[in-house]
């Protein structure tokens, strides 16, 4: 199980690295004026952007409207704007992998972590959390949801999804998204998104 969770994991990081090199290869630049497309899950969508700043993205994660995770005593809220020094503040930290945004003006960045990966993506020359996905079973959600967990546990701690499909269980809270990935009746990825 722990090798094919790590085959996951290093074909997702080919595919999403391969995504960048095509975004930055584009010699089509937008103008400043326009509209920010969000990112969700790694892939650009059409949006009006809803980046928020740290005061107010902590104000929604209180109020328990968007998703976030905490990591080593950092909030890493969903859409919530991160400082590129806090991040590398933390244990397991290396320089990010960064490429010119597809959809904004500035650089995409994904923090590779032994036990997951954090994407984020600029506007205003700062950076906001597109992503935070799950590398493996050393890691949990605030209801302690792992890799590994059944379905049942999921929907336990989470109650009905907002999505329930064939390849998993989704949860929507305002323009946030927590996916839970199952084969087997088995929690095999588990990503916080941006969603609008």
């Amino acid at each position: 199980m722990k090798r094919f969770l790590r085959l996951t994991a290093v074909l997702a990081s080919a595919a999403m690295l391969m995504t960048a090199a095509a975004c930055s290869g584009s010699e089509e630049a937008g103008s400043e004026d326009d509209a920010p497309v969000v990112i969700s899950g790694g892939q650009a969508e059409g949006g009006s952007g809803k980046a928020v700043p740290a005061d107010d993205a902590g104000k929604k994660a209180e109020a328990g409207e968007v998703f976030y995770w905490e990591y080593s005593g950092l909030k890493l809220i969903v859409n919530g704007e991160v400082s590129k020094d806090d991040v590398m503040a933390l244990p397991g930290s290396s320089e990010p992998f960064e490429s010119d945004s597809c959809a904004f003006q500035g650089k995409d960045k994904v923090y590779t972590f032994p036990s997951f990966y954090l994407r984020t993506y600029p506007t205003d020359g700062k950076d906001y959390v597109s992503s935070i996905e799950f590398r493996d079973d050393t890691v949990q959600t605030d209801k302690g949801i792992y890799i590994g967990c059944t379905k049942s546990d999921v929907i336990e701690k989470y109650g009905e999804p907002s999505a329930d499909n064939a390849g998993g269980l989704d949860y929507v809270k305002g323009d946030s998204m927590l996916s839970f990935v199952i084969a087997d009746d088995v929690v095999t990825s588990i990503m916080y998104s941006a969603v609008f």
